[in-house]
């Protein structure tokens, strides 16, 4: 098995689990940790020690002549991240350099070499924005940030290039936990910290999965002979408001639910005067119309595919109390 993105927030989660199941070598700009089996540190070898590193930057080098002998799996991770700042339009270049040549490098060099699988990690991102319902598989396309529009293009090559005989790919939802500090645990801190509103119950649905379901979904990708030339989403299954997470973080944290909230129109208000502020310093405020939208939209995705077919079973979640496509349970309301 080959992996690309190794040393990223998903990838090193992998690469662990990877290595107890397969001969593993990994590609990438820079080697990952490995651990001293008589120390128990991680520490990353020479080198010249570590055959199964080979160094390349798919977005500026050639694939090593090497790096595929004997591979019959690609497991490609490796990306420009999801800037949760990014702007409909903004560092499209960038993204299409990584993302889209370096995927297509990757497929060459795998055809060339005869991998029979490719798995291609990409992301519920290539769907339109705040979607009125519940998304599977089916539901049409439409990304409005880079990140989405050149993931769907890689996606459309993986499938459909004729380069592997078993793609794979899998829109993972927003992933928490691990070493990552994405924006829920920003919202725990925040909450910790007291700078967080009493926001209200907006009635939305989001999805999330943790990092350590997320892997499994990766190595079912690996193994399961009914997920070639599939599309799946990977979600925990059990999508939640923004309220629910609110409250289920509080009482994480040992905290009563607030006897009050912001009503969402003072919410609108501020989050247009962060507008205006934000215009003024040329730097998008702490909260503005964008916060808002992350806060009170629908991202919410259907991970009933991969259940189905592949056995996928989350066995935690963001929070409890919700089933997926159930409507809101009571969480200390």
């Amino acid at each position: 098995m080959l992996i690309t993105g190794a040393t990223g927030y998903l990838g090193s989660a992998f690469l662990e689990r990877a290595r107890a199941e397969y001969e593993v070598v990994t590609l990438g700009r820079h080697e990952p940790a490995r651990q001293d089996p008589e120390e128990g540190a991680e520490a990353t070898l020479p080198l010249s020690d570590s055959p199964s590193f080979f160094p390349c930057d798919l977005a500026a080098d050639p694939i090593p002549a090497k790096a595929l002998d004997g591979v019959s799996i690609v497991v490609h991770l490796a990306g420009k991240a999801h800037a949760l700042e990014e702007r409909p339009g903004s560092e499209e270049e960038s993204y299409r350099k990584i993302t889209l040549d370096g995927t297509q490098k990757l497929l060459a060099a795998a055809k060339a070499q005869g991998v029979k699988r490719l798995i291609f990690a990409s992301t519920v991102k290539v769907y339109p924005e705040n979607p009125p319902e519940i998304l599977d598989e089916t539901a049409p396309t439409g990304p409005k940030t880079p990140y989405g529009r050149t993931k769907l293009e890689a996606e459309e090559m993986v499938l459909h290039g004729g380069y592997v005989p078993e793609p794979v790919v899998l829109r993972f939802s927003m992933i928490y936990g691990g070493r990552e500090t994405g924006n829920m645990e920003k919202m725990e801190e925040a909450i910790r910290r007291h700078r967080f509103p009493p926001i209200p119950e907006f009635g939305n649905l989001r999805s999330r999965v943790h990092i350590d379901e997320a892997v499994e979904a990766l190595i079912l990708a690996c193994r399961h002979e009914k997920a070639a030339g599939q599309v799946f989403n990977v979600t925990d299954g059990a999508p939640f408001s923004t309220r629910e997470l609110y409250l289920s973080l509080l009482a994480k944290l040992d905290r009563p639910p607030p006897r009050w909230t912001i009503p969402l129109g003072a919410l609108k208000l501020l989050a247009r005067l962060g507008d205006g502020i934000g215009k003024l310093r040329g730097k998008r405020f702490v909260f503005d119309s964008d916060a808002l939208q992350k806060l009170t939209g629908n991202a919410a995705f259907s991970s009933e595919k991969i259940q189905r077919e592949l056995g996928f079973r989350a066995q935690r979640t963001a929070i409890s109390g919700r089933s997926e496509g159930g409507g809101p349970e009571s969480v200390g309301r």
